[in-house]
């Protein structure tokens, strides 16, 4: 599926697990409780999708575009975010131990509740980002 367009499609519940979406469009997709751990989604446009409940631990969305992505409770747990653009994104509650946003664009995304232990946010972009609540011990970065 490397470079597919998939977008607007409803993959809701669907096990991808170590699936290859590199570069793949899947804007607005419903990926809604899917699993895509250990999945490659390096370069993949996510703009707009709904990944509420995904487990994307130790995925690879390194320079991603997840602008505007519905992550609410996501199981991100050591994924790889660098450089990718998560601009106005909903991540409360999400689980991002271990998880690296280095030079990600985080502007005006939401961590509420979000558990960032031990993450690296290290050359991130934090406007407007909100943290309240976030657990975010051990996190290089962290406001």
């Amino acid at each position: 599926m490397r470079g597919a367009n998939l977008s607007e499609a409803n993959f809701s519940q669907t096990d991808l697990q170590g699936a290859d979406l590199t570069e793949a469009l899947l804007v607005r997709t419903n990926l809604r409780g899917a699993r895509l751990g250990e999945a490659r989604l390096e370069g993949a446009d996510l703009r707009n999708a709904v990944l509420q409940n995904a487990d994307l631990h130790g995925t690879d969305l390194s320079k991603a575009k997840l602008a505007g992505a519905d992550l609410t409770n996501a199981r991100m747990e050591g994924a790889r975010l660098t450089d990718a653009d998560l601009q106005r994104s909903n991540l409360r509650a999400a689980k991002l131990k271990g998880a690296s946003f280095v030079g990600a664009n985080l502007q005006g995304a939401d961590f509420t509740r979000a558990v960032l232990v031990n993450a690296d946010l290290s050359g991130a972009n934090l406007d407007q980002a909100i943290f309240l609540n976030a657990q975010t011990e051990g996190c290089i970065g962290c406001p």
